[in-house]
């Protein structure tokens, strides 16, 4: 392999580890907002609030894996 390749193949799999950075980020932002509204919906006895969120991060967790896979 030619030196030429190497950085090519380098750059590559930064610009990888980047947007598996930025996706993991996102994922995480996402999961600390659900927690919030759990908690809230918890305080306020909402049980259909806590349904709702559960139902939330489900479908988060589904956009999570499709964007990973």
């Amino acid at each position: 392999m030619d030196a030429h390749r190497i950085d090519v193949l380098i750059k590559v799999l930064k610009e990888r580890s980047m947007k598996a950075e930025q996706l993991f980020s996102k994922y995480s932002y996402g999961r600390q907002g659900i927690m919030k509204l759990t908690l809230e919906a918890v305080r306020q006895g909402n049980r259909m609030g806590v349904i709702n969120v559960k139902l939330g991060e489900g479908i988060l967790e589904e956009e999570f894996k499709k964007l990973t896979s």
